[in-house]
């Protein structure tokens, strides 16, 4: 004759499935998977991450700062016609080592990106994807997760 689970054990396995449940959850959070996206900075659907060569700005190839700056405040003006003036452009990295936007690893891209972060007079910042592959640099706003 098998005998049946008492109240106790049946606690004791609730009590085991919380505890490993929360060690779960705990590996996660601390190995990256789970972070808020409030963790990293994000601007318009597009993950920002460090300033790129500070110091020493410059894009791939012939193109300089400025020449990106103009580039991503032309296609800011034909986003939003009428926002507040550019004070200031910084060229970043893409974050895409932010987990809560890539949860399986940074996308595979050709080519150079970079995000021109715009601030504006009022306060406000815009962001602009910048692309660059053979011969040519683009601007656009890519299509990351939101």
């Amino acid at each position: 004759m098998k005998s049946r689970p008492t109240s106790i054990h049946a606690l004791v396995l609730i009590a085991a499935t919380l505890v490993l449940i929360v060690a779960v959850l705990g590996v996660l959070v601390g190995s990256g998977w789970l972070h808020l996206p409030a963790d990293r900075l994000v601007i318009d659907g597009i993950p920002i991450g460090e300033v790129a060569n500070p110091g020493n700005c410059t894009g791939p190839g012939p193109y300089t700062c400025d020449d990106l700056a103009a580039a991503a405040e032309d296609a800011l003006d034909a986003r939003q016609p009428g926002h507040a003036p550019v004070i200031r452009a910084t060229l970043h990295d893409p974050d895409y080592g932010n987990p809560a936007l890539f949860p399986f690893g940074a996308p595979v891209m050709h080519g150079w990106q970079g995000v021109m972060v715009l601030t504006l007079s009022n306060g406000s910042q815009r962001a602009v994807g910048i692309f660059c592959g053979v011969g040519h640099c683009g601007v656009d706003v890519p299509t990351y997760p939101r």
